[in-house]
């Protein structure tokens, strides 16, 4: 009877074993996981960042060139006005 719970008792122990080991596995996974997702993290948000700075300025370079493009439109209407009168 005694033999029989000591070889219950170290079944138990080497499931317990088997589970802890297999919580540990997945512990090292989750962390490696969760450390590679935060460097995406940062990445992407330098990303963005960078971005939102690229785009502000081609905005402002198309409203320079919108503007230059309309003043040229006048001067080329009123040229031809001119031309038109000669």
């Amino acid at each position: 009877m005694i033999v029989f719970v000591i070889i219950l008792n170290l079944l138990f122990t080497l499931v317990n074993l088997y589970i802890v080991l297999k919580i540990w596995q997945w512990r090292t996974a989750l962390v490696r996981i969760i450390k590679t997702m935060n460097k995406l993290e940062v990445l992407s948000h330098s990303l963005l960042i960078k971005t939102e700075v690229s785009l502000t300025q081609a905005q402002q370079q198309l409203a320079q060139w919108q503007k230059l493009y309309h003043r040229l439109q006048l001067q080329l209407k009123l040229f031809r006005q001119i031309i038109t009168l000669v």
